[in-house]
């Protein structure tokens, strides 16, 4: 079974980074279907703000740990929604910036961010994360811990997410 569950979070990876090249393309036709939404997240400072989620059928796309226009705490997508409105700041989180995830459909529950876990904890929950220098970029991987602020996977918990990530070395 851990065999098969490895192939299959290499497989969401694969296709993760795939999405991330006609995303772009794609977000701006389905935009037209999103529904609103009432914003559930007791952490958000922007109530004033009206929330939308996509149809099932391309909720895929979608950030799972912010519902759209995105997260408008960023200076520049707080920018494109001042000057754009809605539907172009939707666009810009999930076409540009935050390409959504289908690796959120493998993770598992996690009991803190990656960055405060001790290392039994990460241990006991098979979280780790891997950085392999690459000349002048480092290959990472391993997992990603967010919170679940809307309860799609956890009850108001930590979600880890399966996570490859080629960057530039500093």
């Amino acid at each position: 079974m851990n065999t098969l569950m490895t192939i299959l979070r290499v497989i969401a990876i694969v296709l993760d980074v795939l999405w991330k090249i006609p995303a772009p393309f794609v977000i701006a036709l389905v935009l037209r279907f999103k529904t609103p939404v009432d914003d559930t997240n007791p952490h958000n400072d922007q109530a004033h703000v009206q929330r939308y989620e996509l149809p099932w059928w391309c909720s895929f796309m979608e950030t799972k740990d912010e519902l759209l226009p995105g997260d408008l705490s960023i200076p520049v997508v707080k920018a494109i929604y001042d000057a754009h409105g809605v539907n172009w700041t939707s666009w810009y989180w999930l076409g540009l910036r935050n390409t959504g995830s289908i690796t959120w459909y493998l993770g598992k529950e996690a009991p803190n961010y990656l960055a405060v876990m001790t290392q039994e904890q990460m241990t006991e929950f098979g979280i780790f994360e891997k950085v392999i220098p690459l000349g002048p970029f480092k290959l990472i991987y391993g997992w990603n811990v967010y919170r679940d602020w809307y309860s799609r996977f956890t009850k108001d918990g930590f979600w880890a997410v399966p996570y490859l990530s080629l960057r530039r070395n500093n």
